[in-house]
């Protein structure tokens, strides 16, 4: 998630970038080398949670959950 002072445009090209990171680098991702990056681990390379915690496997788009009702940080928190 990213602020709404963002414009969409940039908001959706933020969303591409991590959702192709996600499918290349992730738990199951596409790209051959994991071994020199990898989007969810840290440990192999001496840290933890240096990206992102070491519990997440993926992006996921939030329009696609729950029938996008859950589209923003304060419904994601449920403030």
């Amino acid at each position: 998630m990213t602020s709404l002072a963002r414009d969409e445009e940039l908001r959706n090209k933020y969303k591409t970038l991590l959702l192709m990171m996600s499918s290349d680098f992730g738990d199951d991702g596409t790209a051959t080398s994991t071994d020199i990056f990898q989007l969810f681990e840290s440990v192999p390379f001496g840290g933890q949670n240096l990206l992102f915690s070491e519990e997440t496997v993926m992006f996921k788009d939030i329009n696609t959950v729950a029938g996008g009702t859950r589209n923003s940080y304060y419904t994601w928190a449920g403030l």
